[in-house]
């Protein structure tokens, strides 16, 4: 990517309006819901909450403790609230925010849009796992893939979006306490996750 945010010129002048109007709708729905939201994987969450035992019952071959995260995937609003299972601020997701913001005032969004991509970043710059080195996120709910990793166990893939976010901001301000975030988020990557040995190749 060149030095800053707006290389494409592209015509957009026929889209301004539409665009402008999708973009200020979708700010407010944010702006509305506090940051906060639902993840599509949120709902083994629930999975994980109950006795270990009840893994074992079985309904036609399958287990039942699977059915609401089933729903989840079909009717996902209707099942989380019936779950209830809370809206949470997610990491990735203001890392996303704070990225789409920066990259909205670059091409020459309203100055509300960059002081919006600030505050989303500003919070992931308040709120890292805690107990790694740099700057790193996570989820904010266990999740068991293979294995446990509790809530707030900082991933490569969540750290990663973040650190785009910071570039971003620092190409589109210069202030130079993004690139400072970024190299923390480099600490982060290179000692505080995981590396698995692979071949030289």
């Amino acid at each position: 990517m060149s030095d800053n945010v707006t290389h494409d010129t592209t015509d957009l002048s026929a889209l301004r309006g539409p665009l402008l109007r999708a973009l200020t709708g979708l700010d407010a729905w944010v702006t509305a819901e506090g940051w906060a939201g639902y993840d599509p994987y949120d709902m083994h969450h629930w999975r994980l909450q109950v006795p270990a035992w009840s893994e074992r019952i079985k309904l036609f071959g399958r287990s039942p403790l699977g059915l609401p995260i089933r729903l989840g995937q079909r009717f996902p609003l209707a099942t989380r609230r019936i779950m209830r299972q809370p809206r949470r601020v997610m990491p990735k997701g203001m890392g996303l925010f704070a990225d789409s913001y920066a990259r909205w005032h670059a091409l020459s969004g309203p100055p509300a849009a960059l002081a919006r991509g600030v505050e989303a970043a500003t919070w992931l710059v308040d709120h890292p796992s805690e107990g790694y080195p740099g700057l790193s996120w996570g989820l904010p709910f266990d999740w068991r893939p293979s294995q446990l990793f509790p809530a707030g166990t900082p991933f490569a893939i969540v750290t990663i979006v973040c650190a785009e976010a910071f570039t971003t901001l620092h190409r589109v301000t210069g202030d130079a306490r993004w690139l400072d975030g970024a190299h923390r988020i480099a600490t982060a990557l290179l000692e505080g996750l995981n590396i698995d040995a692979v071949g030289p190749n």
